[in-house]
């Protein structure tokens, strides 16, 4: 009788670390998500004034013949973006300005990353034009 209940009360605790075990730490950025690629920051500059332009997109995408998006984020009334979780590759970076912002409808993806996971990759101001054609960041 007493190694039945040692033998229930061994399997029990078992059971117990295997459910905690699944309910935190590993790789985690202390939010309770584990990290599973790594973000990109930047920001989108007018070049006309050295103001930031907020509203603009910023897509990641593959550089393969389908350029599948891959994430993408929208810069703030700064105009600084954050994207995380971003898994690890190389991207072509599309700025998407919209002309609700004051420029011509304009995108571009002559501007290259890439990610790292568990990094902060960060991308060199991008400067957009009056004509709103963002220049490459150099």
């Amino acid at each position: 009788m007493k190694r039945v209940a040692l033998l229930t009360w061994v399997i029990v605790a078992l059971l117990a670390l295997g459910l905690l075990a699944g309910c935190g730490g590993g790789d985690d950025d202390g939010g309770g998500e584990v990290v599973t690629g790594g973000t990109v920051r930047g920001s989108v500059i007018s070049i006309d004034d050295g103001v930031g332009l907020g509203g603009v997109v910023i897509e990641l995408r593959t550089q393969d013949a389908t350029a599948a998006l891959v994430a993408s984020g929208t810069t703030d009334g700064d105009g600084n973006f954050s994207i995380a979780n971003v898994p690890a590759g190389t991207y072509d970076v599309e700025v998407v300005i919209d002309e609700d912002l004051g420029f011509e409808r304009a995108t571009t993806d002559a501007i290259e990353v890439t990610v790292i996971t568990n990094a902060q990759t960060t991308i060199p101001n991008i400067l957009v034009t009056d004509d709103g054609v963002p220049d490459p960041p150099g």
